[in-house]
């Protein structure tokens, strides 16, 4: 169900479906593209996405 603009959300609330509200978008669709964007990446495996990926940034490669 599409958010208006205008509506607050709890700070609790998953950044997926943070995202999803503010861009009208399912989080099911926000969740996917954030998977596709990991996966490009290259990242290794068995750490933390997250960490991984300021690390790469950081790194500049």
């Amino acid at each position: 169900m599409p958010v208006r603009g205008d509506v607050v959300l709890p700070k609790r609330l998953d950044a997926a479906v943070q995202a999803a509200a503010y861009f009208v978008v399912s989080e099911a669709a926000v969740r996917k593209h954030v998977g596709n964007i990991f996966a490009k990446l290259d990242l290794p495996g068995g750490t933390d996405r997250r960490v991984s990926t300021v690390l790469v940034y950081l790194r500049g490669s």
